[in-house]
């Protein structure tokens, strides 16, 4: 019961940290756009992402707003449908690789900016708009508006600069998948803070000679992302009203913001006294009621049985059965004379059976047992997981009823006793 209640209460916290992760990951999923660049005939230049770090201004990346004559922001309106809105560049830094754009027309909920280093081995989420997914169905057009989310773990960190530039940051390598059209979303943690921008992949590369024969050397899950340090510097530069913190997302956090250091010892708490609530119920359903054998007899009609003495005894004789199956329940039986002097009983988890036993270890129809003159007759029928005495199996076997017996059906331990009353 012990290993039963604490699976259970194991499983309501991992299911609500699950759920608050989900809550995290959906909360920034709301902060994230898709940004179109245009020519000067309005003609599409390319697509990346973007997302909202204040009530209207966005980050992402250098490359995705360079070259353009106009940005525009798709989003849905408030009817639901797909609506463009102008952006206009305030701010990049081509050697980190960044950007800020901002909208008269568009506002969207702000991420939290996590300042500190994720760890490596750290689970992390990319959202974005990868072109790919558009292209391989045929989608309509609101769902241009819908992102992709992918998870990964961080890989490592390292202080490098993009394209061999001069301009050295942190950089997070990560296995969230990252593809064309990605560039410039947000790489969050499981408690939904931006911990950098997603930049790159790492490229495959042909190798050989027309001689020798060409080959593919192919990457897999190695993608990047700016640490989002450089991009917090310049928004506080810039007077930007912003929301940060500095707390390393715990393992398994509950993906809510961890400034609130009551949400995961509040979601304990619930998940205990649910437990204890299950607790009480066990026990409350594997309840047993205990009766005299007389009672029995009362309840049974058996008290005006007139029955030959058994064992030579000028006595009544019952048989008391007790034990507690591999669930936990308890189970307890009285057989009085009217049953015992029935004959064979059949016992096993068939409720067609003369003696139930409810357990998954137990056949459906397990073993023939017959008490007679003061001895207990025992038959396997064949059963799974066998019967036992003494760590033997039998298969038919005759016992004394002179004293207590111990005896298991499939993995149920039996204490069978007989009284004279």
């Amino acid at each position: 019961m012990f290993k039963r209640l604490l699976l259970s209460f194991l499983l309501l916290v991992c299911i609500s940290h699950i759920s608050y992760a989900q809550t995290g990951a959906m909360q920034a999923d709301k902060s994230v756009i898709r940004i179109v660049v245009l020519d000067s005939k309005e003609d599409i230049l390319g697509m990346g992402s973007g997302f909202f770090v204040s009530k209207d201004v966005i980050a992402t990346n250098y490359h995705v707003v360079d070259g353009g004559n106009h940005l525009v922001a798709l989003a849905k309106d408030s009817k639901g449908e797909l609506e463009s809105y102008r952006l206009e560049i305030i701010w990049v830094s081509k050697g980190e690789d960044l950007a800020l754009v901002s909208s008269k027309e568009l506002s969207g909920p702000p991420i939290k900016l996590r300042e500190a280093i994720p760890l490596k081995g750290e689970q992390v989420i990319t959202i974005g708009y990868p072109g790919v997914a558009d292209r391989a169905v045929k989608t309509s057009y609101s769902a241009l508006t819908e992102s992709t989310m992918s998870q990964g773990i961080v890989g490592r960190v390292i202080y490098a600069s993009w394209g061999g530039g001069d301009k050295k940051i942190d950089i997070i390598q990560h296995g969230a998948a990252v593809n064309s059209g990605n560039s410039g979303g947000p790489l969050i943690d499981m408690c939904g803070n931006a911990v950098g921008v997603n930049t790159a992949k790492a490229l495959g590369s042909i190798e050989g000679n027309a001689k020798e024969g060409i080959s593919v050397n192919q990457t897999d899950g190695i993608f990047y992302a700016s640490q989002i340090a450089p991009l917090v510097k310049a928004l506080r530069s810039r007077g930007i009203s912003i929301a940060t913190t500095n707390e390393v997302c715990a393992t398994g956090s509950t993906g809510v913001d961890q400034s609130s250091g009551w949400t995961i010892p509040l979601i304990l708490v619930l998940a205990l006294l649910i437990s204890l609530l299950a607790l009480f119920f066990a026990f409350k359903k594997s309840s047993v009621v205990y009766e005299t054998f007389t009672q029995y007899r009362k309840r049974s009609g058996d008290s005006d049985t007139k029955i030959a003495p058994q064992a030579g005894q000028g006595s009544r004789f019952s048989i008391s059965i007790s034990g507690v199956s591999t669930t936990g329940q308890k189970i307890r039986l009285y057989l009085g004379e009217h049953q015992l002097n029935r004959g064979p009983l059949t016992l096993g988890r068939d409720s067609g059976c003369d003696l139930v036993i409810d357990d998954p270890t137990v056949s459906r129809k397990h073993a023939v047992v017959q008490f007679r003159n003061g001895k207990l007759y025992v038959e396997d029928l064949n059963s799974k997981n066998g019967v036992w005495s003494d760590g033997k199996r039998i298969s038919n076997e005759k016992f004394s009823l002179s004293q207590p017996l111990s005896i298991t059906f499939g993995k149920v331990g039996l204490k069978i006793d007989g009284s004279n009353t």
